[in-house]
C-alpha cells in the first residue's frame, strides 16, 4: 500500500469511527435494546420466562410498539402460561407489523395460543379426550416443551391415567432439576410428584 493509499485509508477509518461514535450517542437506546434482547433470549432458552418477560417489557418502553419485540413478548407470555396477555400482545404485534415473514410468525403464535386456550377450557369442562386432541394440533407440529407436558399431564390425571400423567411431570422435573431459579412448571411438577409419593406411602 502506497503512502497516499494508506493516508486515504486512515482518513476513511477515522471518519467511520467518528460516525460510529456520533450514532452511539445519538441513539443510545439501540445498544441497550440489543443487549436486553440477547439477555431475554438467554433467559427464555433457560426456561426463565418471568425474567425474559421483564426484559422484553423493558425493551418496549424504549422501542415502543415494535412488532418484533411484541411478538417475542407474546411468545414468552404463552410459554409462561399467560394465555390472555399473550393473545392481547400478539394481536397488537399483528396490527403494527408490515413484514410478511414476521406476520407469518405472529399468526403461528396466535394459532398456538388460541388452541391452548381452547384446550384449557375443555379441561375445565372435563372433556379430557377432546382437550388432548386440541393440544395435539400444536404439539404435533411445534415444540412447546413444559407447557405441552403440563397440559397433557392434567388431561391424563382427569382420565385417571396417573402413570402417563406422572411420566410427564417427571420430564418437567428432569428439564430443570438443579437450576438456580426453578420456574413455576418445575414447582408444580415437584408438588404433583410429592403428592403421588405421599399417596403411595403405607399408613
Amino acid at each position: 500500500m502506497s503512502r497516499k493509499d494508506k493516508s486515504m485509508y486512515d482518513s476513511l477509518l477515522s471518519k467511520l469511527l467518528l460516525l460510529a461514535i456520533i450514532l452511539f450517542f445519538a441513539f443510545p437506546g439501540c445498544n441497550e435494546v440489543d443487549t436486553l434482547h440477547q439477555d431475554s433470549i438467554q433467559e427464555n432458552d433457560s426456561g426463565n420466562y418471568e425474567e425474559a418477560i421483564k426484559l422484553l417489557k423493558k425493551i418496549l418502553t424504549i422501542d415502543k410498539e415494535n412488532p418484533r419485540y411484541l411478538n417475542n413478548l407474546g411468545w414468552t407470555l404463552f410459554r409462561n402460561d399467560n394465555f390472555d396477555e399473550a393473545m392481547v400482545t400478539l394481536q397488537k404485534a399483528k396490527t403494527t407489523c408490515k413484514s410478511k415473514t414476521l406476520m407469518k410468525a405472529i399468526e403461528t403464535n396466535l394459532f398456538m395460543v388460541s388452541t391452548f386456550q381452547k384446550g384449557k377450557e375443555l379441561i375445565q369442562e372435563k372433556k379430557y379426550d377432546e382437550a388432548v386432541t386440541e393440544f395435539e394440533k400444536v404439539t404435533s407440529k411445534y415444540n412447546t416443551k413444559e407447557l405441552e407436558l403440563k397440559y397433557l399431564a392434567l388431561c391424563y390425571e382427569g382420565m385417571g391415567k396417573y402413570d402417563e400423567a406422572n411420566e410427564r411431570w417427571e420430564k418437567i422435573v428432569e428439564m430443570y432439576e438443579g437450576t438456580e431459579t426453578p420456574n413455576k412448571f418445575y414447582l408444580l411438577a415437584t408438588e404433583k410428584l410429592s403428592m403421588k409419593e405421599k399417596s403411595s406411602d403405607p399408613e
